[in-house]
Protein backbone atom coordinates (compact mmCIF):
# COMPACT_ATOMS: atom_id res chain seq x y z
CA UNK A 1 0.00 0.00 0.00
CA UNK A 2 1.71 3.64 -1.15
CA UNK A 3 0.73 6.40 1.24
CA UNK A 4 1.57 10.13 0.74
CA UNK A 5 3.64 10.47 3.21
CA UNK A 6 5.97 8.45 5.61
CA UNK A 7 4.99 10.37 8.82
CA UNK A 8 0.62 9.90 7.66
CA UNK A 9 0.51 5.62 8.05
CA UNK A 10 -2.87 5.85 9.95
CA UNK A 11 -5.01 3.93 7.90
CA UNK A 12 -8.90 5.82 7.60
CA UNK A 13 -11.93 3.71 8.25
CA UNK A 14 -15.59 5.65 7.99
CA UNK A 15 -17.48 5.42 11.45
CA UNK A 16 -20.45 4.13 9.34
CA UNK A 17 -18.60 1.11 8.86
CA UNK A 18 -17.12 0.53 12.71
CA UNK A 19 -20.43 -1.36 13.64
CA UNK A 20 -18.33 -3.04 16.37
CA UNK A 21 -17.74 -0.04 18.43
CA UNK A 22 -19.22 1.04 21.04
CA UNK A 23 -21.74 4.25 20.60
CA UNK A 24 -21.12 7.23 22.68
CA UNK A 25 -24.06 9.01 24.31
CA UNK A 26 -24.71 12.33 23.30
CA UNK A 27 -24.97 14.93 25.65
CA UNK A 28 -24.17 18.14 23.82
CA UNK A 29 -26.95 19.01 22.16
CA UNK A 30 -30.22 19.98 24.89
CA UNK A 31 -32.75 21.32 23.20
CA UNK A 32 -33.42 21.61 19.46
CA UNK A 33 -36.09 24.51 17.93
CA UNK A 34 -36.55 26.15 14.86
CA UNK A 35 -36.60 29.78 14.33
CA UNK A 36 -38.21 32.19 11.44
CA UNK A 37 -36.43 34.55 9.79
CA UNK A 38 -37.69 37.13 7.63
CA UNK A 39 -35.74 39.59 4.82
CA UNK A 40 -34.08 42.44 6.73
CA UNK A 41 -35.50 44.75 3.77
CA UNK A 42 -38.07 44.59 1.06
CA UNK A 43 -36.37 43.44 -2.29
CA UNK A 44 -38.53 44.57 -5.44
CA UNK A 45 -35.50 45.13 -7.61
CA UNK A 46 -33.46 42.24 -9.84
CA UNK A 47 -30.97 42.51 -8.72
CA UNK A 48 -30.91 43.69 -5.11
CA UNK A 49 -29.42 41.49 -2.14
CA UNK A 50 -32.16 39.46 -0.15
CA UNK A 51 -30.37 39.34 3.31
CA UNK A 52 -31.47 37.81 6.56
CA UNK A 53 -30.45 37.97 10.00
CA UNK A 54 -30.34 35.60 12.15
CA UNK A 55 -30.26 36.99 16.39
CA UNK A 56 -27.11 35.88 18.14
CA UNK A 57 -28.93 33.67 21.03
CA UNK A 58 -25.20 33.48 22.92
CA UNK A 59 -24.12 29.88 23.52
CA UNK A 60 -26.27 28.36 20.94
CA UNK A 61 -25.26 26.49 17.94
CA UNK A 62 -26.48 26.83 14.17
CA UNK A 63 -27.06 24.02 12.17
CA UNK A 64 -26.89 24.73 8.92
CA UNK A 65 -27.61 21.45 7.36
CA UNK A 66 -30.86 21.76 9.03
CA UNK A 67 -31.88 24.87 7.80
CA UNK A 68 -34.68 25.59 5.69
CA UNK A 69 -35.51 28.90 3.43
CA UNK A 70 -39.45 28.80 2.60
CA UNK A 71 -39.65 30.82 -0.85
CA UNK A 72 -43.50 31.59 -1.81
CA UNK A 73 -43.20 32.97 -5.70
CA UNK A 74 -45.56 33.98 -8.61
CA UNK A 75 -44.67 33.36 -12.52
CA UNK A 76 -45.66 36.64 -14.00
CA UNK A 77 -45.46 37.41 -17.82
CA UNK A 78 -42.50 39.23 -19.23
CA UNK A 79 -44.39 42.25 -19.00
CA UNK A 80 -45.14 42.02 -15.16
CA UNK A 81 -48.85 40.56 -15.56
CA UNK A 82 -50.38 37.99 -13.78
CA UNK A 83 -50.61 34.92 -16.24
CA UNK A 84 -54.28 33.67 -17.64
CA UNK A 85 -56.45 31.13 -16.49
CA UNK A 86 -55.31 28.61 -19.41
CA UNK A 87 -51.88 29.89 -20.13
CA UNK A 88 -49.44 26.97 -19.57
CA UNK A 89 -46.19 27.65 -18.49
CA UNK A 90 -43.47 25.39 -16.69
CA UNK A 91 -40.55 26.04 -14.46
CA UNK A 92 -36.57 24.94 -14.77
CA UNK A 93 -35.08 21.80 -12.73
CA UNK A 94 -34.25 23.12 -8.87
CA UNK A 95 -35.76 26.13 -9.26
CA UNK A 96 -34.74 27.03 -5.70
CA UNK A 97 -31.42 26.22 -6.54
CA UNK A 98 -31.51 28.23 -9.65
CA UNK A 99 -32.57 31.25 -7.64
CA UNK A 100 -29.18 31.95 -5.72
CA UNK A 101 -25.98 32.91 -7.96
CA UNK A 102 -23.98 33.56 -4.36
CA UNK A 103 -24.53 32.91 -1.10
CA UNK A 104 -23.01 34.45 2.15
CA UNK A 105 -22.64 33.44 5.73
CA UNK A 106 -21.15 35.67 8.10
CA UNK A 107 -20.58 34.93 11.76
Amino acid sequence: MSFLSESLKEVAIPDSLLVFKEAFNQVAVQKVYFSECRPVAAYHTEDAPVEISVPNQGNEYIDLQRSRLYVKARILKADGSVLGKDEKTGIINLPLQSLWSQIDVYA
